[in-house]
């Protein structure tokens, strides 16, 4: 029952997402069909796979280096009493700021 719950949602979602394009009769080109899609996996298994590995390593080296300066700047402004007056009015706006504001100045 647990890993029913979850293909059930896998296959309705595919068959909208085909319904959305037997629908509208979007051109592939915009917006593939699953099939094509699926498709594209297979026959270029070997170029995706190898993006996938350089994704996931970035992802891993992402979450390390964050985790590392998130802990270092915790323990300095714990440690600072001056770091904590300085530094906290900046990190307070900037997680005022929604990610998606800032994701094209960082791209």
């Amino acid at each position: 029952m647990t890993i029913l719950r979850p293909l059930v949602i896998a296959a309705g979602l595919i068959a909208v997402w085909q319904l959305i394009i037997i629908a509208t009769g979007v051109q592939h080109f915009i917006l593939p069909s699953p099939g094509r899609v699926a498709n594209a996996l297979v026959d270029r298994y070997d170029v995706i796979i190898g993006h996938a590995w350089v994704t996931l390593g970035e992802i891993i080296l992402g979450l390390v280096l964050g985790t590392i300066l998130g802990t270092a700047s915790a323990l300095f402004m714990g440690y600072f009493r001056p770091a904590q007056q300085w530094l906290m009015p900046v990190l307070v706006i900037s997680q005022a700021i929604p990610v998606f504001a800032l994701a094209p100045a960082l791209v």
